[in-house]
């Protein structure tokens, strides 16, 4: 009888710790909600996100910035300008439960290179082609993207606590090779035979620009969970 009184005073103390325990947990928890800014390689943005359970979560965030630079390419000079422009949705998984994580979603990707390219002497080779340099005038160009981009990271993501936190991730966006398109300002620009040397050139620039059909993603984040 003095056995099953101490069991039972042990239990209900044990449950007596228990519980606030518990409750205090539940309050670290909170709403699981998370709002703040991401920056890096995809530009500045907001994100949110809700994480379920300490295994996995779902955020979206978006990317803005624009980047101009001139440089010189061949028989032309260039004045480049880079958009990036991006909404994206990432589920997050918590293999350890804590705040490693591993990320996979889809973009809405707006990103675009563009710029004027003008030739830097008399005489400028097109294609497999040499023309004056005053006849194609200046090359406007743009390059594109898919507009719907697989995305993978892994990363850092803070824990299930309520409260400020910062956070990493490192990956990719499958952007696909960019596909490019130029119009000319010089007399040639609805000569037949220029066209097809302008074509024959954007497909070799084309080729050159397959290396950037994944898109590295180096991204901080520093949000606030509800």
């Amino acid at each position: 009888m003095l056995r099953a009184k101490m069991t039972a005073a042990l239990a209900l103390a044990a449950s007596g710790v228990a519980m606030p325990v518990l409750a205090a947990d539940a309050v670290n928890h909170g709403l699981g909600v998370s709002v703040g800014v991401t920056g890096g390689t995809n530009g500045l943005g907001l994100e949110a996100g809700y994480r379920f359970t300490n295994y996995l979560g779902i955020r979206a965030n978006s990317g803005n910035f624009t980047y101009n630079k001139s440089f010189d390419s061949n028989d032309f000079n260039i004045d480049g300008k880079a958009r990036l422009k991006s909404i994206g949705g990432l589920v997050d998984v918590y293999p350890f439960g804590g705040s490693f994580r591993v990320s996979v979603g889809m973009r809405s990707n707006k990103n675009q290179f563009g710029g004027v390219a003008s030739p830097n002497g008399t005489t400028v080779e097109v294609g497999d082609d040499t023309y004056p340099s005053s006849a194609v005038g200046d090359l406007t160009g743009a390059a594109k993207f898919k507009k719907n981009a697989p995305t993978a990271t892994i990363g850092w993501g803070g824990n299930f606590k309520t409260g400020l936190h910062f956070g990493f991730e490192v990956g990719v966006v499958a952007q696909g090779s960019p596909k490019l398109s130029a119009t000319s300002s010089g007399s040639l620009a609805n000569n037949p035979a220029f066209q097809q040397s302008l074509a024959d050139q954007l497909s070799e620039w084309e080729d050159d620009s397959k290396d950037y059909k994944l898109w590295p993603v180096v991204q901080l984040n520093l949000v606030y969970r509800f």
